[in-house]
């Protein structure tokens, strides 16, 4: 009867929600080479591949990953042919962006701007200082 008795309870749990944030490193990235990488992460661990992600330098579109690929119809034309985001990471929540050919025009703050996540917008800010480079010929 015991048994019986103990199947027919119901059980009720509060489960609080997991809160995503997004997240960029504490320090500017320095770009002492011809490219950078920008980064920023999802926490806790989450898959990002099925979200539209977006980088952005002021009102600038550098790069937009949307319906698990690249979508850069409306990338601005100086970024064009130098980004690439580093996809096998985004399955950990990474979200890293390397800018090729970098020049004094590409410091600034960058926005990484993650859409669909628990229904709201998450940015983080990423900035770039970029230094002189010296090549030798």
């Amino acid at each position: 009867l015991i048994f019986v008795h103990f199947l027919n309870l119901k059980f009720y749990f509060m489960v609080s929600p997991v809160e995503y944030k997004v997240f960029g490193p504490s320090k500017p990235v320095t770009a002492e080479e011809k490219d950078a990488v920008l980064q920023c992460r999802v926490e806790p661990e989450l898959d990002v591949t099925s979200l539209t992600v977006e980088w952005k330098l002021q009102d600038k579109l550098v790069h937009r990953y949307r319906s698990s690929d690249d979508d850069l119809v409306s990338q601005d034309p100086k970024f064009k042919g130098r980004t690439t985001l580093f996809r096998k990471e985004m399955v950990q929540g990474n979200i890293y962006l390397k800018v090729t050919n970098v020049t004094q025009e590409d410091a600034g703050n960058y926005t990484c701007i993650v859409s669909k996540l628990q229904g709201q917008v998450k940015k983080a800010t990423v900035t770039l200082n970029v230094g002189e480079f010296c090549s030798f010929k």
